[in-house]
């Protein structure tokens, strides 16, 4: 009997203990739609878009170590560099993971390749890919992405 009642704290303890959440499918499908909305806006609408479901004062650090901060100043740094050295370049997400650290906040990383960047100062084209890791936040029944880096890595 003392071993039944041993195990049974020792469940107990772990089901009060562990933070263990279950990220709805209905969730993970809008954070998984707000990707791919995004990579609709770079490859089709020359990076107009991209920011759609970013919160007002989401904060952006790209690439180069830049930090942005707002959904305006972010979206413009936007439309410039698809203006320029990454004009006509392709967006591709290679992995996608999701981590909800609670109900409402979940962190994403998400892998990228982007054909078609331009060495700034030369027409030469390569292939680049980097990380994008997402804070997305739940406020009522909408997802915002609140901050955002950018980083670069070698394949």
């Amino acid at each position: 009997m003392k071993r039944y009642f041993a195990v049974y704290l020792f469940v107990l303890s772990l089901l009060f203990t562990s933070k263990a959440y279950v990220l709805e499918t209905q969730d993970q499908g809008k954070i998984e739609s707000i990707i791919k909305g995004y990579v609709h806006a770079w490859n089709h609408n020359k990076g107009r878009g991209f920011t759609n479901n970013f919160s007002e004062d989401a904060s952006f650090v790209n690439i180069f170590g830049i930090d942005f901060l707002g959904k305006e100043k972010i979206q413009e740094r936007h439309n410039q560099i698809h203006d320029s050295f990454l004009k006509d370049s392709i967006f591709e997400v290679t992995d996608l993971k999701l981590r909800e650290v609670n109900p409402s906040l979940v962190i994403t990383l998400v892998r990228w390749k982007v054909d078609g960047f331009r060495k700034p100062g030369t027409d030469v084209k390569e292939t680049i890919y980097g990380i994008f890791s997402h804070t997305f936040v739940k406020t009522e029944d909408k997802w915002e992405i609140i901050a955002c880096q950018n980083t670069l890595k070698k394949n």
